[in-house]
């Protein structure tokens, strides 16, 4: 069996392009064999650090996870449309530009209630549910935009909520969110910190659709996050390229996550 040698806190961040070739430091990563991150990044499409990550690619670096389902997940227009065409339950949504907003206050008296949702955003911070089509534009206008992403609203029980986590297509563990982090409608997460879940087992649907989503969008680890709605339909509302892999709720889920991660990265090599 191929050896391979393993490097420690090379951040690719930090990186710089090079004729094609991406070095940190003195450190040329196009040479490595694969490259596991995890880490928050910059989540503007063209940003620098996805152009790294790409540049690794071309390389022939086997970049984990990958920018393909990278691009999908970090922009949730993206990630609705590209769901939905794989077959996968999303919320009715619409990405609506600035000079038609009359279209939103249709969708809204059409819905009953809409989400509006930054494309880029994370933690449940700036989503605001309306159900008054003049509130509605009000507000459009006063975010003033490009363009506004849209999901239609689904009544759902809170206490249902369950974010599941994937490593190498598979679930490792399902999990809720303690009061603290529910305000109302929607998991909300002001201060950014992650954490204070509970240990929460998916349903065998829900398990198949996060099994699906891994499939789909190749991501080699990721999450999702479920409601269902009062009607009794699974709708995935969120996909996390950054999943909260918190060390006490994957001792209590009983998962060892140096295990799951080595063999996600041989699966990959081999």
């Amino acid at each position: 069996k191929k050896r391979f040698k393993v490097h420690e806190h090379l951040d690719f961040r930090k990186a710089s392009i090079v004729d094609e070739n991406v070095m940190l430091g003195n450190f040329n990563l196009s040479e490595l064999d694969a490259l596991l991150w995890f880490s928050q990044l910059d989540k503007s499409s063209d940003g620098h650090h996805i152009q790294v990550l790409e540049a690794l690619e071309r390389a022939g670096v086997k970049v984990i996870n990958s920018t393909k389902g990278l691009r999908i997940g970090l922009d949730k227009f993206k990630t609705s449309s590209f769901l939905k065409s794989k077959g996968l339950p999303v919320p009715e949504f619409a990405l609506i530009p600035s000079n038609d907003l009359e279209r939103a206050g249709d969708l809204l008296e059409h819905w009953g209630e809409v989400l509006i949702k930054p494309r880029f955003g994370a933690f449940g911070v700036g989503i605001v549910r309306v159900d008054d089509r003049q509130t509605l534009i009000d507000v459009l206008d006063h975010i003033s935009a490009d363009d506004y992403y849209l999901e239609r609203f689904y009544e759902n029980d809170m206490q249902d909520w369950c974010g599941i986590n994937v490593i190498d297509r598979r679930v490792v563990h399902g999990y809720g969110k303690k009061p603290s982090r529910i305000t109302g409608w929607k998991v909300h997460d002001r201060g950014k910190r992650g954490g204070e879940m509970v240990l929460r087992e998916p349903s065998s649907e829900r398990v198949k659709i996060a099994e699906k989503a891994a499939k789909a969008t190749g991501l080699s680890f990721f999450g999702i996050d479920v409601i269902r709605s009062t009607e009794g339909k699974d709708y995935v509302i969120d996909l996390n390229t950054f999943p909260g892999l918190y060390p006490d709720m994957l001792k209590q889920a009983h998962v060892d996550i140096g295990k799951e991660f080595s063999r996600m990265i041989l699966n990959r090599l081999n």
